[in-house]
């Protein structure tokens, strides 16, 4: 039996094992998942900054700013660049892109919101920031071109 894994449980015994049959009642999945259970219950009862959760904010609006420009360009005859949505807005499946691109937002937002004390989050958030207002202001331009 030396070795053997029986019922989740190591049995030990032989060479060096004062203990014949000695089990070990220890999980480390069940130790390592009450571990991030409890890591993230005290991430979530932090505060997030107040720069962070703007951030967050007008990444979330940007977006949505964004899907109903596209929505209203698509509208008038233009073409979706992003290949993921393009086959909804063919096919005037609007509220389709919506949820997808819901989605896809989503994860990231939360994500950026749990891990925000990571510089190099805080920067991914800055500069995807960015570059949604530039598309807001591309989408503008073409609005009022």
């Amino acid at each position: 039996m030396k070795g053997q894994i029986k019922s989740g449980y190591a049995l030990l015994s032989g060479a060096g094992c004062h203990n014949k049959g000695l089990s070990l009642n220890w999980q480390p999945r069940d130790r390592l998942k009450q571990e991030v259970l409890v890591r993230i219950q005290a991430r979530l009862k932090e505060n997030i900054p107040f720069e962070i959760t703007l951030g967050i904010v007008s990444l979330w609006i940007l977006s949505f700013v964004d899907y109903y420009f596209t929505v209203y360009h698509v509208s008038q005859g233009a073409r979706e660049l992003n290949p993921l949505l393009a086959s909804f807005f063919n096919h005037h499946d609007y509220l389709g892109a919506l949820l997808l691109k819901t989605v896809l937002t989503l994860p990231g937002i939360f994500l950026i919101a749990f891990f925000y004390k990571r510089a190099w989050v805080q920067r991914a958030l800055f500069l995807v920031v960015i570059v949604y207002i530039l598309l807001f202001v591309y989408h503008v331009l073409n609005f009022i071109l």
